[in-house]
């Protein structure tokens, strides 16, 4: 709104300006029923003044809708981009490039396309991928956000859990800004959840993001029963807040991608 005011401020000033150098000119205007004028002084113009301010008026909203958008662009991608703490080899991560060789992988690829498509129709309730490491759940936690983010222009991040919490360590100054940051988001990866070392104060940090969340996708080594065994109940309904068996995906079945590079 600033924007758009300012930019019908600035029109005013200048319709006022044509007003003072300017002088009847051939032509008349059956829109406004007005005869043209002609700038006598300045860039030179001749035309309907009503017509011209309309065309002014038009312009600035337009201007100040592209200004919109590519701020709204650049928070998107910081988002995404910069504030998520991942590792390097996932920033290009998306659908079409998650291998599909076996029928295991291409039905994994065709539920986290499904899941995209449920929270893109606004649907609503965490999702969680449990399974060892190397079987691609963070490729496809973080393909299901950057498709999102993409479409929708949602904002969206990915945080590995262990990472996040040394963070916070590291400066405890951090603990509210990265709180407020994972909570206003409209989507959530917290990634290799369990991993990290498990104690009151990270479960205090866990509960304090997903209690206030109703999109979060949760990658994990743990299965649903080591989940609550390790958090306890409090933080393993959060967890499982709205989360039907389908948005549940174990990833047993596929290998190790990481260990095939090395053999």
């Amino acid at each position: 709104m600033t924007t758009f005011s300012n930019s019908a401020e600035r029109m005013a000033e200048q319709v006022r300006q044509y007003a003072d150098n300017s002088e009847p000119a051939d032509g008349y205007c059956e829109k406004h029923q007005m005869a043209h004028i002609k700038v006598i002084r300045g860039e030179p113009w001749s035309g309907c003044p009503k017509c011209w301010s309309e065309e002014t008026a038009a312009k600035a909203e337009i201007e100040g809708q592209n200004r919109h958008e590519e701020e709204q662009r650049r928070k998107r991608m910081y988002y995404l981009n910069k504030l998520s703490i991942m590792d390097e080899e996932l920033e290009q991560a998306t659908f079409d490039n998650f291998k599909t060789d076996t029928a295991r992988q291409r039905e994994v690829l065709a539920w986290a396309r499904s899941m995209a498509r449920y929270y893109y129709e606004g649907g609503r309730g965490n999702v969680v991928m449990t399974g060892e490491a190397g079987r691609g759940k963070s490729h496809l936690a973080y393909s299901i956000i950057k498709a999102l983010s993409e479409t929708q222009g949602s904002l969206a991040i990915i945080v590995n859990v262990v990472d996040l919490l040394d963070e916070i360590k590291s400066d405890f100054n951090q603990k509210q800004f990265w709180l407020n940051k994972l909570v206003e988001v409209d989507y959530l990866v917290l990634d290799d959840l369990g991993a990290e070392k498990i104690s009151d104060w990270s479960k205090e940090i866990i509960y304090s993001i997903l209690n206030k969340r109703t999109r979060t996708i949760i990658t994990t080594n743990l299965s649903s029963k080591e989940l609550a065994g390790s958090y306890g109940k409090r933080i393993a309904s959060r967890l499982l807040k709205g989360c039907p068996k389908e948005h549940i995906m174990d990833f047993a079945g596929l290998d190790d991608e990481r260990v095939k590079l090395w053999t």
